[in-house]
C-alpha cells in the first residue's frame, strides 16, 4: 500500500501523480473527475449531474445506483464534502498491478476520508471484482482512510430521503 499512486485531474485538465502516503486535505482542492462523464443516445450507463447540498454544486454519476447512493450521501450529516471519481488508483498486488478508479471520495465531517465503490449487490461476488475491492480496502484502509462499498439503498429510508429532497426543492422556489 505504500507504493499506491494517485493520479488526480486538475481544474486545467493537467494531472499530478502523488503517493497515497502523502496526500493532505489541499491534495484536493481543485480537483475534478478523473474521467470525463458522457451521456449520448443508446449509452447504456445512466450519466449525469446531481445538484448536491452538502457541495452546492453538482456532482457526477455515471449509473441510477451511483445516483441512488449519492443522494444517500448528501443527507447523510457526517458528509462535508463529496468527489465523482477522484483520482485514478495504482499499485502492486502480489505481483500483479492493479489500477482502479473508485466512485466517489468523501470528506467526513470530523475531517477524515471515506472512499466509496458503488457495485450492485450481485455482483460482489463475482471474483475479478471481489479481487479488485478487497485490494481498494486495503491499500485505503492502511492510508488511514475510512472504506465502503455500497450497493442497493434500502429501498423505504430512500423513498423517505427522496420526498425530503422534493420538499427541500419546493422550499428553495
Amino acid at each position: 500500500p505504500g507504493s499506491t499512486t494517485l493520479e488526480l485531474r486538475r481544474a486545467d485538465d493537467s494531472t499530478q501523480q502523488t503517493q497515497l502516503s502523502t496526500v493532505t486535505s489541499a491534495t484536493f482542492s481543485s480537483c475534478i473527475p478523473w474521467r470525463r462523464f458522457r451521456s449520448y443516445r443508446g449509452a447504456l450507463h445512466y450519466s449525469g449531474n446531481y445538484w448536491c447540498a452538502t457541495t452546492a454544486g453538482p456532482v457526477e454519476y455515471e449509473s441510477r445506483l451511483e445516483l441512488a447512493n449519492l443522494i444517500e450521501l448528501d443527507f447523510a450529516p457526517q458528509t462535508s464534502w463529496v468527489l465523482a471519481q477522484p483520482f485514478l488508483m495504482a499499485g502492486v498486488d502480489g505481483g500483479r498491478m492493479r489500477r482502479h478508479i473508485p466512485d466517489y471520495l468523501v470528506k467526513l465531517a470530523g475531517g477524515g476520508y471515506r472512499v466509496i465503490d458503488v457495485k450492485p449487490a450481485v455482483m460482489l461476488n463475482h471474483p475479478k471484482v471481489h479481487e479488485s475491492l478487497t485490494w481498494s480496502r486495503r491499500v485505503v484502509e492502511a492510508a488511514g482512510w475510512e472504506y465502503s462499498i455500497l450497493s442497493e439503498p434500502d429501498p423505504r429510508r430512500h423513498a423517505n430521503i427522496r420526498l425530503g429532497e422534493c420538499g427541500r426543492i419546493i422550499r428553495a422556489i
